[in-house]
């Protein structure tokens, strides 16, 4: 402890928090708000990967196959850090729901 007596509030993604605080100022429950940033962060980096392949496949012609976008798709969906902090919403999770 840095400073003993002291109380300290602490967070792990600035943004992640600015994020939820706005949510929570427009009226939103966290839990929800959270598990719904959870999901479209999911859905955004989903999006990125798509227009990543997209504008590289217009350089290679090798790459422009669905095939190469639906395996990296796949493996990123199955990823088990992907799956368990994606559905997550805080570092609670489902648990606090409960």
């Amino acid at each position: 402890m840095w400073n003993p007596g002291e109380r300290v509030e602490g967070y792990t993604d600035f943004l992640w928090m600015a994020l939820i605080a706005a949510l929570h100022k427009l009226g939103a429950d966290l839990v929800d708000a959270s598990m719904w940033l959870s999901y479209a962060s999911m859905l955004a980096v989903f999006v990125i990967v798509w227009r990543v392949w997209a504008l590289w496949a217009e350089e290679d012609s090798t790459l422009a196959r669905p095939a190469v976008l639906a395996v990296t798709l796949l493996l990123i969906s199955l990823n088990d850090a992907m799956v368990f902090w994606g559905s997550q919403g805080s570092k609670r999770g489902w648990r606090r729901r409960c």
